[in-house]
Formats: structure tokens, sequence, C-alpha cells
């Protein structure tokens, strides 16, 4: 028997690029009413591309995480990270390198195909990316330090709250 392919749509949002930001990941197997995970969380003051680009890093850190082993194909709705994740594009803006750096180390442990869908196409992870701002719900520990070890310290947010108030963490929005 063959291990089924993993379906992964990925999502970033923000709200004024930059602004509160938030990120969805949507995956499933066989059928999308019966999903692998659902994430969506709150991702600070960012643009849509870091979204979009922190998304990716955390689908890829979920599928290592979950330890599946068989294909993925990851669908974006962003062609500038497809584009750039496939090397049909240079990434020129210095914080989108470090993202890139980031995925593409992540990638290396996750073999996958990454390619572009359209957005009306991609409304599960839009709608937890989306979940994710509005209830303020913040990565997982685990996520923080990923990226962190990354990204450098200049392009951090200021606090890991948004308020003040210690905001739920990421969880699976099924």
């Amino acid at each position: 028997m063959t291990t089924p392919t993993l379906n992964v749509f990925i999502d970033g949002a923000s709200r004024g690029n930059p602004g509160p930001a938030g990120l969805g990941v949507f995956a499933y197997t066989t059928s999308a009413a019966e999903p692998y995970f659902a994430l969506g969380c709150s991702f600070y003051r960012y643009t849509n591309n870091v979204a979009e680009y922190a998304a990716l890093a955390l689908a890829l850190h979920t599928i290592i995480q979950k330890g599946w082993k068989g294909p993925v194909h990851i669908h974006a709705d962003s062609l500038l990270v497809v584009k750039q994740m496939n090397r049909e594009f240079r990434v020129k803006d210095p914080l989108l390198i470090y993202w890139h750096q980031l995925a593409n180390r992540l990638r290396s442990h996750v073999p996958c195909i990454i390619t572009h869908v359209r957005r009306e196409n991609n409304t599960h992870a839009d709608t937890l990316a989306n979940a994710g701002i509005d209830q303020k719900i913040m990565p997982a520990e685990d996520f923080e330090q990923v990226w962190r070890s990354v990204i450098p310290r200049s392009y951090w947010p200021h606090s890991r709250t948004t308020s003040g108030n210690i905001p739920p963490t990421q969880t699976s929005l099924l």
C-alpha cells in the first residue's frame, strides 16, 4: 500500500502591510473533510510576504514534528513565495532572505512540491490565518524557537504579547 500525498495549503495574512499578521496551515490526505492538521495563529506585525513565508515555515515545521514520511504537496496563493522557493525568482528583500533560508532549511527535511493555487481555492488556510489574527492566538513556543534561531534579532517583534495579557498559544482550529 502506498502512502497518500499530504496536501498542505498555506496562507499568510497582514492587515496594514505591515500590520497585525496571521498564519494559516490546512493539511489533509484523502479528504479535506478529514484534516491531518489545521493551524491558525497571529504573527505580530509583519508584511504579507513575511507572513506567507512564516506560514510555509510553520507548515514544514509541523510536518517534521508529526513525522510525516510520505509525499508532500504544498499549495500557496503567494506567487512570490512559490516562485522564490522554486528558484524562478531571486530573493532581494533583506528580511525575506532570512525567511527563505529558514524555509529551505526546513524543506531539506521535507521533500515536497510547492505550487501556486488561486486565492479562491485556498479558503481553509485563509480562514485559519484570519482567525489567528482575530483571536490573537500566539504561535507555539517550539515554532518561536525555530524561526528566532534564523531570523536576526533586529527583525524580531518588540514583545511576545500584543497587549500585556498573555494570549492563548497556537492551537488546532478543527
